[in-house]
């Protein structure tokens, strides 16, 4: 991944991710990076994908042409709220409910999380660490294969970027259950690593300003990877 850009404007409950592929090396895998299935179809140059959602409305934009990409909408419109600070204002958003709870967490002993309803129907639970930073966001999909789909974002290497605005320069997205704790091999779930993300820098800008989430990759990472900034 060349490029990735993502915009958010979480008053409006807008989302758009636009984001550029070349074809990968295959170090780790076949052809198309990381550990992509032999079935991997390969592409010459680049690949520019652009998704937007506003409201209960999603669509795809294929040079000047635009694609109605409704049955995607609900998603990306949950994915506004599964970011660090999406979460927070999400759980405190009418009708949510959010609780506190606390849990065990392998390697970290009891944490604290922020559990609340997500659009009504997502549960969605939002830890915190000891600096009183988000770390984990977890949740579940629909999926037509396995029900209900897992998600994870761990959220780490937090930075002061100025101003004392603490931001994860650290974005690690993960899809379904990953079974191999122990790390023998044995994954029955499936989970895998779907999205990585270093922030470099990031910008403050006028109250209200959208996300502004731009990245260039160093060198093979997951399937999807790359370094960047981050504009406010």
């Amino acid at each position: 991944m060349t490029s990735y850009t993502r915009t958010i404007d979480y008053d409006g409950g807008s989302s758009k991710v636009d984001y550029t592929l070349t074809q990968g090396t295959g170090q780790g895998g076949p052809a198309g990076g990381g550990n992509a299935p032999a079935i991997t179809n390969p592409f010459e140059g680049e690949q520019r994908q652009i998704q937007m959602v506003s409201g209960n409305y999603a669509w795809n934009m294929q040079g000047p042409t635009v694609v109605p990409a409704p049955a995607d909408a609900e998603q990306r419109q949950l994915e506004i709220w599964l970011t660090p600070h999406g979460c927070l204002k999400a759980a405190l958003a009418p009708e949510a409910n959010p609780i506190v709870i606390t849990r065990n967490e392998q390697g970290k002993g009891r944490i604290r999380a922020i559990v609340f309803m997500a659009l009504g129907k997502y549960r969605v639970q939002c830890a915190i660490n000891d600096r009183n930073l988000v770390e984990r966001i977890q949740t579940y999909f629909p999926n037509p294969v396995v029900g209900d789909l897992y998600y994870e974002l761990v959220l780490t290497n937090y930075k002061d970027f100025g101003g004392g605005v603490m931001f994860p320069s650290t974005f690690h997205q993960h899809h379904d259950l990953d079974d191999d704790l122990e790390g023998e091999g044995v994954n029955v779930s499936g989970g895998h690593n779907s999205f990585g993300l270093t922030v470099s820098v990031l910008r403050g800008g006028l109250d209200g300003a959208a996300v502004d989430l731009e990245t260039r990759q160093a060198g093979p990472r997951s399937p999807r990877g790359g370094r960047g900034r981050l504009h406010l």
